[in-house]
Parts: C-alpha cells; sequence; structure tokens
C-alpha cells in the first residue's frame, strides 16, 4: 500500500510541475510580448564616382498610422549620434541604422534626422554637403509596412550616391536623396 501512495504521490507532483511550466506567465520568443514585432533598419550603397560621401545620423524613426481619430505617432528606432561613409557600404557591406521592438499595426514613413556636419570627398579634396531640411524634418521615406507579431520586419535603405548628391552652379554639394527601399520579412 504504501509503495502505490508514494507511486501516486510522485506522479502527482510530477504532473503539478508540468502544469506550472506550461502556465508560466514568461513572454514567448525571445522575450518580446505577443502583440509585437521587430524592425531592423540597414543602410547599403552602391558604388559611385566620387571617393567618399559622410551622413551623420543623430535620430532614425517610423511613423505609425493613426485611427479615425489620430494622426498616427512617431517612433524613435535609434537616437545615437553615428556617422556613415556610404561609400563603404556596397559590395555586401551593410551599417544598421537601428533595430527595435514595435507594436503591431501598420507604419507609413521612415525618417532620418541629420546633422549638419555631413561632407563630401571628390578628387582627395573634402566638401561640405548640403541636406535641406535635415537637420528639422530629415531625410524621409515613404514606404508603407506592416509590422506583426512575432516577426521581424527588415528593410534595406538602397542609397543611389550618384543619382543623389549634385553640384550646384556654384560648386556647392546637395543631397537629394534617391534611396530604394528594399522589404524581407522574416519569421
Amino acid at each position: 500500500m504504501k509503495i502505490i501512495s508514494l507511486s501516486f504521490l510522485f506522479v502527482l507532483l510530477i504532473t503539478l510541475w508540468q502544469c506550472s511550466e506550461n502556465n508560466s506567465t514568461e513572454p514567448k520568443s525571445g522575450g518580446q510580448s505577443p502583440s509585437k514585432g521587430s524592425i531592423k533598419l540597414v543602410l547599403i550603397d552602391s558604388p559611385s564616382t566620387l571617393d567618399s560621401i559622410v551622413v551623420c545620423v543623430s535620430r532614425v524613426e517610423v511613423h505609425k498610422s493613426g485611427t479615425d481619430t489620430t494622426s498616427g505617432s512617431w517612433t524613435v528606432i535609434n537616437d545615437s549620434l553615428r556617422y556613415f561613409d556610404l561609400l563603404l557600404l556596397n559590395n555586401g557591406a551593410s551599417a544598421v541604422l537601428g533595430d527595435t521592438s514595435l507594436t503591431e499595426g501598420k507604419y507609413t514613413q521612415i525618417r532620418l534626422i541629420v546633422e549638419d556636419c555631413n561632407y563630401v570627398v571628390d578628387d582627395g579634396i573634402k566638401y561640405p554637403l548640403t541636406i535641406p531640411s535635415g537637420t528639422q524634418t530629415g531625410i524621409k521615406l515613404n514606404h508603407s509596412f506592416e509590422i506583426e507579431s512575432g516577426k521581424l520586419y527588415e528593410l534595406f535603405l538602397d542609397f543611389n550616391v550618384d543619382k543623389s548628391v549634385h553640384i550646384t552652379g556654384n560648386g556647392n554639394y546637395k543631397l537629394k536623396p534617391t534611396i530604394r527601399v528594399i522589404p524581407v520579412v522574416i519569421s
């Protein structure tokens, strides 16, 4: 009788232990809550005739569309000051602009806020690079994407330097960005 009672007690303890493991309140899938997905923005570039083009990005944001009563909101993906030499980002090289978890929903824009310390090196000579409204409203990319729970949405921002950098009549370098957005959804 003691053996049956001990066996029953042992089975009961194992059953209770497994039930408590299955009802754990910790978030699944790498620590993300079920209502969140992730985004990763990657910067790449195509070859150019310039020697170098350095862009100073101070903040990366995405815009989530709102409901009928709101106009939506901006979410900061990265707010650390970083310098990118765009011409080093070709032939498979890339740089991560930012990655984070976002709430589920539809996002409509990406914005790169830049500083006034951008420059171009052309034939070994360094020239200031002007990015109109770069410090105020930033470089805006109209690209809609959907963040789904538990999925990583990766965006490659392919910067075309030769189509983006223009020399004005008085010899100033201006950036009018031509950027192709290449989406990849990874489960």
